[in-house]
């Protein structure tokens, strides 16, 4: 049979207590951080809706040449897959618009200036307005946000004018 002395039992009833306590720390600390994960992506899908919805859109590039567009990106300038490099987007458009974009880009991600440029897709009457300048905080440096937006009715208007 096991005797313990009182001194021992105590010892040994803290430390089962003590086990007791960071278990349920650690269960409620887990419990926790899962609803703010749930949180989180609902809030990401729910924005991630709003700016798929949106009339605008968003292309990041980065120092390197590559982008992180939408399909919707790529669909607008008439290519058949999401941009992934700086060369597709270029190379969709009419030949005198792609010094222009490309010096603009180049522009805004050395001196985190804004530009924006009126081009056209190659072989299409759409025109698309480029806004660029530099990307949120989060992104490396020299990332530029590209926002495109469907303006061919307003420079008809304006070349009618």
């Amino acid at each position: 049979m096991l005797t313990l002395a009182p001194t021992e039992a105590a010892l040994l009833g803290l430390f089962c207590g003590f086990w007791l306590a960071a278990g349920l720390w650690a269960t409620l600390r887990g419990l926790r951080r899962s609803a703010e994960a749930v949180a989180e992506r609902r809030e990401a899908r729910s924005a991630e809706a709003l700016l798929a919805a949106a009339p605008d859109l968003p292309l990041l590039v980065f120092r390197d040449g590559r982008v992180e567009a939408g399909e919707r990106a790529g669909l607008a300038l008439g290519l058949q897959a999401r941009p992934e490099r700086l060369d597709d987007i270029a190379n969709a458009l009419e030949e005198q618009d792609r010094e222009p974009l490309l010096g603009g880009i180049a522009a805004a991600a050395s001196t985190a200036g804004a530009f924006a440029l009126s081009l056209r897709p190659a072989g299409s009457a759409r025109v698309y307005r480029f806004r660029g300048g530099p990307a949120p905080a989060s992104y490396p440096p020299g990332t530029v946000l590209l926002w495109l937006t469907d303006s061919t009715d307003s420079e008809e208007e304006m070349a009618g004018l």
